[in-house]
């Protein structure tokens, strides 16, 4: 039988009271502990400090900026403009003769062989019928033959120059009198089908007919997509058909030395030169052009060290570059030599800067 202080000390020790008391002493403790202080040597966090520290080091490192005019402009040391081969030329001066673009395609010339054929064999076939009905007058002139058959003959004749004529007409009406009316039309059409030649038709907006002056005097063509020289044409009449979706005046041209390789059926891009006073600019190369984002670029030097990227308007083709005016003149220098590699030192930095 336990004492009883046993049954006295077991009761004190499960009252509600004595249990609050206990947890509330236990929550004293832990709050102290959460509250005490890191020892002397455990590493401090630096997290923090290191965007601040990164963000310094990018700002200054940036080799592109935004000048006054805000076009990007890039610094790049001479040494290490001479490591790429960079090189600075000045714009040459340039001059152009009033010129509309417009735009069409190498004709397929399947039907001019057609028809010239039929014309062809009509003409040869009337020719041939005249003659018989020159001889069969003579010799009923002789007394050799009964006129019946020369009449017959005069048929023949006159049947034979209206099939010729239709076979003219359908030439003149497909094709036009720059082609129906040329001197030797079997010669150009078998150097036509030859491709030592082409024959093209650029079609004009109505808009762009409001800023022509008289016939054109030649074109000089593009093929699409562009990207090669310009090739001389040879203008040689209107179309005869007026083209569903220009609306305008269509033009025929002749490439009369088809080294550009022209085609059947390939779309070309046309300037066609119109009589006027001549407007001058400079010639901006094609190497110191570079493409971004869908548009044109030149670097031009600024300083030793800075070069600034600016628009290039192409709309005037040159022989090896792009025709340009204000604001480029003459005294303009461009990078002609590492201009993609100025981009691509801008766009790293623009990458590495995100």
């Amino acid at each position: 039988m336990k004492p009883p202080e046993y049954h006295m000390m077991k009761k004190l020790i499960y009252t509600p009271q004595c249990c609050l008391a206990a947890l509330l002493s236990l929550g004293l403790i832990i709050t102290a502990c959460s509250g005490c202080k890191k020892p002397a040597d455990a590493p401090a966090d630096k997290t923090a400090d290191k965007p601040a520290e990164k963000a310094g080091e990018k700002a200054s490192e940036s080799r592109v900026k935004r000048g006054t005019n805000g076009n990007p402009v890039i610094t790049l040391e001479e040494d290490i403009q001479k490591t790429i081969g960079l090189e600075i030329a000045p714009l040459a001066a340039a001059e152009r003769k009033p010129e509309v673009q417009g735009f069409g395609k190498v004709l397929d010339i399947s039907p001019l062989v057609s028809v010239l054929s039929e014309f062809s064999s009509a003409d040869a076939a009337l020719k041939a019928s005249e003659a018989e009905v020159q001889r069969l007058k003579t010799l009923a002139a002789q007394g050799n033959a009964a006129p019946r058959a020369v009449q017959t003959a005069e048929a023949a004749a006159a049947h034979d120059k209206t099939q010729m004529e239709s076979a003219r007409l359908r030439l003149l009406a497909s094709w036009g009198g720059a082609i129906a009316e040329q001197k030797d039309l079997p010669a150009l059409v078998q150097a036509l089908a030859s491709q030592k030649m082409a024959l093209v038709q650029i079609n004009m907006t109505a808009e762009a007919m409001l800023h022509t002056n008289g016939a054109p005097l030649g074109a000089r063509l593009l093929r699409l997509p562009t990207g090669t020289p310009p090739v001389a044409a040879e203008f040689l009449g209107a179309a005869p058909v007026v083209d569903a979706q220009f609306q305008g005046q269509g033009y025929l041209f002749l490439v009369r030395s088809n080294s550009a390789g022209l085609a059947p059926g390939q779309m070309v891009s046309g300037y066609v030169i119109y009589p006027g006073e001549p407007e001058t600019g400079v010639n901006i190369p094609s190497a110191a052009i570079v493409r971004y984002n869908g548009t044109a670029w030149i670097y031009a030097p600024i300083s030793p060290t800075q070069f600034e990227r600016r628009e290039v308007p192409l709309v005037s083709p040159t022989t090896n570059g792009w025709f340009a005016q204000a604001p480029f003149t003459s005294a303009d220098k461009v990078v002609v030599a590492g201009a993609h590699q100025l981009l691509s030192e801008e766009v790293k930095d623009q990458v590495s800067g995100e």
